[in-house]
């Protein structure tokens, strides 16, 4: 076998493989013996007559397609290992000539050649730590506290702090807007989860009623389409109820596992601290890839990337479903589509493939186990302690 390689932009190769006549007949062989026991002659038991007859029962082209299949194969990844690439995604082969021998090419992706530079001297200044402040426990506290409220009938109009389950219809330009109609939607006057202005028209309501008013969406707003510009929402209350609170006392406390509400503060206050700890942590790596990021030189091969986008999607079908949606539903909420999507991820893509193929390059560097399970950890760890010493 004799194969010649030919490196192409964005890590890819072009390989092309010579088998000679003499080396195709072991797959010629390999193709007979497989096919052979499908084949039935009188007197002969399957597979055991004489190879001629086969070999006519069968089709000599018939043959010579298997034979060629795993000739390909075989070679194909025999050629790979001399050159010592590793192939990303399947190869787009072209049979030049298969008359004396076998001659083709095979073009594909391969994982990219990676050149890091000297990332022992890089630096990075670890994000300072926060401390818990009380406002945080206060708000985890009410939390706790919204959980365990009772909700009381009520006969009298709605006003702060009020559950109330409403309808709504949202217009702009006259146009109902989709993701601005609700039913039967519940919502706690001041808790500033709807559009600011929205929850203040709704005091003064009672259950049955039904208002019309304007709303001016903030300049800033997160749907773009709609930021600054005016909408005429339709409403209508179902029901209000007074939202009954617990007092936080020793007894609440101990409702969450904790013999006073000082206890129950500290609690909330480590596991805050774990919590902002952890966000540290990931942010110093963060730094820390995008900084090995700045010294690490490759070109990306589109299989890679396209893999890494695949995934993102695998992700994003799994949150789908936790909310009961197909992933279809799920995009059509979010009014994209899945192209228009993996254009905008793409540069996420891009980093992620690139951070993995510099890492891999790092762990070379290291002497580390590439078999490792927890390699990547354990070579982020290594990164972490080199840049910010």
């Amino acid at each position: 076998m004799k194969t010649t390689i030919r490196k192409l932009p964005k890590s890819r190769i072009n390989l092309t493989i010579e088998i000679d006549k003499s080396e195709m007949e072991k797959y010629f062989d390999q193709a007979f013996d497989e096919l052979a026991p499908s084949v039935s002659v009188k007197g002969f038991r399957p597979g055991k007559a004489p190879r001629n007859i086969i070999t006519n029962q069968l089709g000599e082209g018939r043959i010579k397609a298997e034979a060629v299949d795993k000739a390909l194969t075989d070679t194909y990844i025999k050629g790979l290992k001399e050159h010592d690439m590793i192939s990303v995604g399947p190869p787009k082969i072209d049979i030049k000539s298969d008359t004396d021998g076998l001659v083709y090419s095979a073009e594909a992706d391969v994982w990219p050649e990676a050149k890091v530079g000297d990332y022992i001297k890089l630096k990075v200044k670890k994000p300072a730590e926060e401390p818990v402040k009380e406002e945080e426990i206060d708000r985890l506290i009410s939390y706790l506290v919204r959980q365990k409220s009772e909700l009381k009938d009520i006969g009298r109009p709605a006003k702060n702090e009020d559950w109330v389950l409403i309808d709504f219809e949202g217009k702009v330009g006259g146009v109902v807007q989709e993701n601005m109609v609700s039913k039967n939607h519940p919502v706690i006057l001041g808790s500033k989860t709807l559009i600011p202005g929205f929850e203040e028209k709704l005091e003064g309501m009672k259950g049955g009623d039904e208002e019309t008013f304007d709303i001016t969406f903030p300049k800033d707003y997160q749907e773009k389409s709609i930021a600054g510009k005016k909408a005429e929402f339709k409403v209508k209350v179902h029901q209000v109820k007074e939202v009954i609170k617990p007092e936080v006392t020793d007894i609440f406390a101990k409702d969450f596992g904790h013999n006073s509400v000082a206890e129950l503060r500290k609690a909330i206050s480590e596991s805050l601290k774990k919590e902002k700890e952890v966000q540290r942590k990931q942010l110093t790596e963060n730094m820390v890839l995008d900084k090995l990021l700045t010294v690490a030189k490759m070109e990306l091969p589109d299989a890679l990337v396209e893999q890494d986008l695949d995934r993102i999607f695998h992700n994003l079908e799994h949150e789908a479903k936790n909310y009961g949606l197909t992933l279809e539903q799920y995009l059509l909420s979010m009014k994209k589509t899945q192209e228009e999507l993996r254009k905008e991820w793409r540069g996420q893509a891009e980093r992620n493939v690139k951070i993995g193929v510099a890492l891999s390059e790092v762990v070379k560097r290291e002497g580390m186990d590439s078999k490792d399970e927890k390699v990547t950890e354990k070579v982020v760890e290594k990164l972490v302690e080199y840049m910010t010493k």
